[in-house]
């Protein structure tokens, strides 16, 4: 059944911890984890704050916007970490946490919601497809496969 083009759906906006948040799809969000279960060892050069014990596995925690923009962002007290899937066939990594300054907030989106704003420089588009504003607040569309690969690279 094809979509509508007014249909709605069903977004999360991550709250990051300096400037902005992020857009996804709700259905990437898997878990919110507090800051008090977090063991973090601080990357500045590539946004890696560390890994994380989830479901018995180690998986990375980032921060976008230190990784997106490579200004680092604090990692402050009430943090917490957001588990996405990542849906990329191709990638090993299937499963990362985003650092944000409190708990996600769920929208429905319609196209007529969204506004594509321009990029200040390149290094805006690094690990996003665009930035755009949604009711008033800015924030980012990750390129979740880009994010991915950063986060891979970094790890050798």
């Amino acid at each position: 059944m094809a979509a509508n083009l007014g249909e709605t759906l069903s977004c999360a906006i991550l709250p990051l911890q300096s400037t902005g948040g992020i857009l996804l799809p709700a259905s990437a969000l898997v878990e919110v984890v507090d800051s008090t279960e977090l063991n973090v060892v601080v990357d500045l050069q590539s946004g890696i704050l560390g890994k994380m014990q989830w479901k018995n596995t180690a998986i990375p925690l980032i921060s976008y916007e230190a990784a997106a923009t490579l200004v680092p962002a604090a990692f402050a007290a009430g943090t917490k970490a957001v588990v996405v899937r990542i849906a990329v066939d191709d990638i090993s990594l299937k499963y990362m946490a985003i650092a944000v300054s409190s708990a996600p907030r769920v929208i429905e989106l319609s196209r007529g919601h969204i506004k594509e704003v321009p990029a200040e420089d390149e290094l805006d588009n690094f690990l996003a497809y665009a930035r755009v504003q949604v009711d008033g607040q800015l924030l980012w569309l990750p390129n979740m496969e880009s994010v991915a690969l950063h986060i891979l690279e970094q790890a050798v």
